[in-house]
């Protein structure tokens, strides 16, 4: 049986949206997920999500590491990645 792959998720932003959204000490994306329009992020595998700057067309590929739970282990929090040379990407449910 062949493995199912489906098109990672991905999320298209100006690059000024995406500066303002870039924490330079800890190197990290953050966004709230209420944030992001269906006009600015595509459904797909969440497992993997590209981060795409709309001036310029350049994109980061990252992968998912782990949840953010809340102390019951109910409710999720967020939704951390890393791309291959270190920069992160948070994903807050809000």
């Amino acid at each position: 049986m062949k493995p199912h792959f489906t098109k990672p998720t991905e999320i298209a932003l100006s690059a000024e949206r995406l500066k303002t959204a870039y924490h330079k000490e800890t190197k990290t994306f953050a966004f709230e997920l209420s944030e992001l329009s269906d006009d600015s992020m595509t459904n797909g595998d969440l497992r993997s999500v590209i981060l795409k700057n709309l001036n310029n067309g350049n994109s980061i590929e990252f992968g998912f590491t782990h949840r953010d739970m809340d102390a019951t282990d109910e409710d999720t929090y967020g939704y951390n990645y890393q791309s291959d040379n270190g920069i992160k990407l948070l994903l807050i449910n809000d």
